[in-house]
């Protein structure tokens, strides 16, 4: 081989050492003999495009040592170095690097990472790398559909598919769990389950233990539960539970936490959701990103309103509303708060509050365009009018509520579901 050509074999190897689970020192110090190798070899080859290699290289190392300022200042670096590489694919695992420094759960740094990794999909596709394409464009259709773009995310994820399916590659479950996710909240959920499953008999064939197998026994859980089939629900986050807990993600364990708790609520049993909450390990419930702020606090209310207690209820949506001010919350968050807002609002007979958060509530829902979300607003209008005697927009708001209703579960479809 050519020196050109054992630099970028040092390149992946140093990149394979870095990127194992954990952060091993006996890996990281691999990682840097092999960049010392790429060093020495570059003295005689002198390309620009090493010595932005190894600024990417020591981004990585920076990043795996919790050093986050001082890695994303170097994967900049990396990036306006490479902008005119030879080898594209480079160009692309900076892109890429770079989009890991933004959050998706925020969304001005979310737009920003989409477009670094759209630019990651184009510079794997120049360099005719089709695994990292395929894999690139799976992620950017998580991310579009995190964001509510749905039509954009098929499109991504059927591209992903198809380049995957061009190299036999057989490892994926990360792109059915995609599929799953999206027809979930489009309401379909016969296509979701089925995915679902798909992706968790794809996963255990390939042995894989990382936090792909936590998302998908999430998304089954959620399924089953739009299914009322509770029980089996939590079952599931159980397993994605124990997942979460292996890589300390305390953001996961705050999310599979209040699906837990609705579960319960839904088998009404508030008492176990209670108990389950105090049983949890103390250092995993300490939120690290915005959204995860409300996780908590939101499964409290939740139990709470279950069992009537509105002195606590009202304490929580105070509370609540305040680290809404403060923190930025997911559309389908602020969604679930607003109904439970609402029902309290309701109950408490604060109508003119009640009419002040349903207006939210169906922004919310016409942005999230989730069918069942639909349904509920419905049916929390329903009983607003009631209340207040409003009898004729009740019935008109029962009645487009029992028509949603029938659409996502007919006689036909609950058949075929229940076979899977």
């Amino acid at each position: 081989t050519t020196d050109t050509e054992r630099m970028h074999i040092y390149f992946m190897a140093a990149q394979s050492q870095i990127s194992k689970s954990g952060e091993h020192k006996i890996d990281l110090d691999r990682a840097e003999m092999y960049m010392r190798k790429v060093a020495l070899l570059n003295k005689t080859v002198k390309s620009g495009d090493a010595d932005a290699l190894q600024i990417l290289l020591k981004s990585h190392l920076a990043r795996e040592r919790h050093q986050k300022t001082k890695g994303k200042a170097l994967a900049e670096r990396a990036v306006s170095l490479l902008q005119n590489a030879q080898n594209k694919y480079y160009l692309g695992t900076a892109y890429f690097s770079l989009s890991e420094y933004y959050h998706y759960g925020d969304p001005v740094e979310s737009a920003e990472k989409r477009r670094l990794v759209e630019l990651a999909v184009q510079a794997f596709h120049q360099a005719g790398y089709v695994e990292q394409e395929a894999y690139a464009l799976k992620f950017l259709a998580d991310l579009y559909s995190l964001n509510d773009e749905r039509a954009k995310a098929l499109e991504k994820l059927d591209h992903s598919l198809q380049l995957y399916d061009s190299i036999q590659f057989l490892a994926l479950h990360a792109v059915y769990i995609l599929y799953s996710h999206i027809h979930f909240t489009d309401g379909n959920y016969q296509h979701a389950l089925n995915y679902g499953l798909m992706a968790l008999k794809s996963a255990l064939n390939v042995g894989d233990s990382s936090m792909s197998l936590c998302q998908i026994n999430n998304y089954i859980g959620m399924t089953l539960d739009r299914l009322k089939e509770s029980e089996k629900a939590i079952g599931y986050y159980l397993d994605a539970l124990k997942v979460a807990k292996n890589h300390n993600d305390n953001d996961a364990v705050l999310q599979l936490m209040a699906n837990i708790v609705n579960s319960y609520i839904d088998l009404k049993k508030p008492e176990e959701a209670l108990a389950f909450m105090e049983a949890l390990p103390k250092n995993l419930l300490d939120p690290k990103y915005d959204e995860s702020y409300i996780y908590a606090p939101l499964s409290y209310l939740t139990i709470y309103n279950e069992l009537k207690d509105y002195s606590a209820v009202e304490s929580y949506c105070h509370q609540i509303l305040q680290l809404i001010k403060i923190h930025r919350t997911s559309d389908k968050l602020l969604h679930n708060f607003y109904t439970l807002l609402v029902e309290f609002y309701v109950q408490t007979t604060q109508y003119s509050l009640a009419h002040k958060f349903i207006g939210a509530i169906d922004s919310l829902s016409l942005r999230i365009g989730d069918p069942h979300r639909m349904q509920e607003n419905y049916y929390l209008k329903f009983r607003l009018d009631t209340a207040q005697g409003h009898y004729k927009s009740a019935t008109e708001n029962l009645l487009k509520y029992q028509i949603l209703s029938d659409s996502l579960f007919n006689e036909s479809t609950n058949k075929q579901i229940k076979q899977l």
